[in-house]
């Protein structure tokens, strides 16, 4: 069985079409492991991610931290808001 998304967005030669993850964060460490490792546990691995935090005072950053390092720049950034 094919992907027919993959099909449509797909350029010739370039396998899976890459896909860009927004994820919008404030004092979101109670869930944040779990949804961070379940985009991981993903089959689809084209992927970047950007986590917008906005002033979380709690371990919110660290984590997001700890997966940039864990997974490198290229695959997630993060970008602080005004409240930060």
């Amino acid at each position: 069985m094919t992907n027919k998304a993959a099909q449509i967005t797909a350029k010739p030669g370039q396998g899976d079409p890459s896909v860009a993850i927004l994820l919008a964060t404030y004092n979101s460490q109670r869930f944040l492991r779990a949804q961070l490792d379940s985009i991981e546990a993903q089959q689809h691995k084209n992927w970047t991610m950007f986590a917008s935090d906005n002033g979380s005072s709690d371990a919110t950053l660290d984590i997001l931290g700890e997966y940039r390092s864990r997974w490198g720049g290229a695959k997630l950034s993060i970008l602080k808001g005004p409240g930060t």
